[in-house]
């Protein structure tokens, strides 16, 4: 999500009117997209223990076609 604030963000995650079960960070200088290489919104990236990045996608993608690329791309081939 690109907003113009942190208190836009703020804001908007109290009117939710829950809580997330992860959190979320600001990336206020554009260095974490870049080490992602993100182009995008929504970018996706899988990404492996060791930091390389095995998948990624630009735009929507419903949660089973999210699924099934993800396990795609951590299954060995064959």
């Amino acid at each position: 999500m690109v907003e113009p604030s942190a208190q836009t963000v703020r804001s908007y995650l109290r009117s939710l009117g829950t809580t997330l079960n992860y959190p979320v960070a600001l990336d206020t200088t554009g260095r974490v997209a870049d080490g992602y290489q993100v182009q995008d919104q929504p970018w996706f990236a899988l990404v492996s223990a060791s930091g390389k990045i095995v998948w990624s996608h630009d735009g929507w993608l419903p949660p089973s076609a999210l699924e099934s690329a993800a396990k795609r791309a951590v299954s060995p081939p064959g």
